[in-house]
């Protein structure tokens, strides 16, 4: 939290430059014309192919390109519709203190779905951060667009996997009780360390003193 609260910037790692990258890439395949008519996984891969052709994924491969053009083509087949109605959306909230850029959200017929885009390793099921980052985001979303969320999210970009979860009240409730806690830690300046296995990949860890590093 300490760098998010101070401002220090951090250089991104070849990870992170990836994962902006496919980023970038999977919002513009929405902007892309073609989109509206695309129907088939060969439509999909060819607008995902000449939008991300600069991307270098090393080692990873471009597995990531068949993966997400298989699943818009499951979106269109169960849904009718899957170009997502927010794209890279920008949320703020003034009152909360609060404001971040959701990847996609999609309509249904219960609501909103939040879906999250993720590189690297693909879990089973949303852990307690997961839910934390998403019911964030779906809070935001409901109080600039209103209705109701019902789902959220992550999509796998690497393994092409989506693992969804009901948005409970509850979860919104713990995330506003873990914000307020964080809020009031950072005017009375408590925000301490908690060392980790992602300690390993500070970019301070060599040239910061740091106990963890």
């Amino acid at each position: 939290m300490k760098q998010y609260v101070e401002k220090i910037p951090s250089p991104p790692t070849d990870a992170m430059k990836r994962g902006i990258d496919i980023h970038k890439a999977l919002e513009n395949v929405y902007k892309d014309p073609r989109i509206i008519e695309a129907k088939t996984e060969k439509d999909f891969k060819q607008i995902i192919d000449d939008i991300s052709a600069e991307i270098d994924d090393g080692k990873k491969g471009d597995k990531w390109k068949g993966h997400f053009a298989a699943f818009n083509v499951s979106l269109l087949e169960s849904t009718g519709n899957c170009i997502p109605k927010i794209i890279e959306g920008y949320v703020k909230d003034q009152q909360l203190g609060l404001n971040g850029i959701v990847d996609r959200v999609d309509s249904c017929d219960t609501g909103w779905v939040i879906v999250d885009y993720k590189t690297g390793a693909t879990k089973k099921t949303l852990d307690e951060r997961n839910l934390l980052e998403l019911s964030l985001y779906a809070l935001l979303t409901m109080r600039k667009h209103g209705g109701k969320v019902a789902y959220m999210g992550i999509y796998y970009v690497d393994s092409g996997k989506l693992v969804v979860e009901e948005c409970k009240q509850e979860y919104i409730e713990n995330a506003l009780g873990r914000m307020e806690a964080a809020r009031i830690g950072i005017k009375q300046g408590n925000y301490p360390k908690k060392p980790s296995w992602m300690c390993r990949f500070c970019a301070y860890a060599k040239t910061v003193h740091c106990e963890y590093g």
